[in-house]
């Protein structure tokens, strides 16, 4: 499920299992996009998908006094295609399609366009120009550091692995161990 800001085009992406999972993080979302903006949500343009016909997401936007509007969906297809692209150019399963879709909100978040002066949605969201020196490859080697005392003195300090995605609660990466099979931060 996707949300993008129409002022600054900031996209959030959000991985659901089921689609009845899509009020909560609806919820979610309204909740962290007004607290950081200061501003109410006035209009919410969807898909034509279930998830926001329910009667349920339609009552809480009228009590809420949120407009509901339908659109295309434009901007799902374009972040399935880079998700997609980015899967096999990584020669990586198509398990890790989340992780491939966060990666790509994230870059074009923090990706110029003429839609927001040349400035980045993350900037004209956040007000503040993105770094983006840590920017890595989707499907990248990576070295995942192994802790003092899960080694030995000889041992080596770090485990080959792939690049999966950019952290979003620490700073840091999510990266696929190669040797124990697993995500690992």
């Amino acid at each position: 499920m996707t949300f993008t800001d129409d002022k600054t085009w900031h996209v959030w992406v959000y991985a659901l299992k089921q689609k009845s999972e899509a009020f909560s993080k609806f919820c979610e979302w309204k909740a962290l996009v007004e607290k950081s903006s200061g501003h109410k949500l006035k209009t919410i343009r969807t898909g034509n998908g279930g998830e926001f016909m329910s009667s349920e997401i339609q009552n809480f936007f009228k009590a809420q006094g949120v407009r509901h509007e339908l659109k295309t969906e434009r901007q799902n297809r374009t972040l399935v295609e880079s998700t997609r692209t980015m899967l096999i150019q990584a020669k990586l399963p198509q398990k890790y399609w989340a992780e491939a879709l966060n990666t790509a909100a994230y870059l074009r978040n923090r990706s110029p366009t003429k839609v927001v002066d040349n400035a980045t949605p993350f900037e004209a969201w956040t007000g503040v120009k993105p770094d983006v020196k840590h920017l890595r490859s989707f499907g990248c080697t990576a070295y995942a550091h192994i802790l003092k005392d899960e080694r030995k003195k000889l041992d080596s300090k770090a485990r080959k692995s792939v690049f999966l995605e950019y952290g979003t609660e620490t700073k840091g990466y999510r990266l696929y161990d190669c040797e124990l099979s697993l995500v690992v931060m």
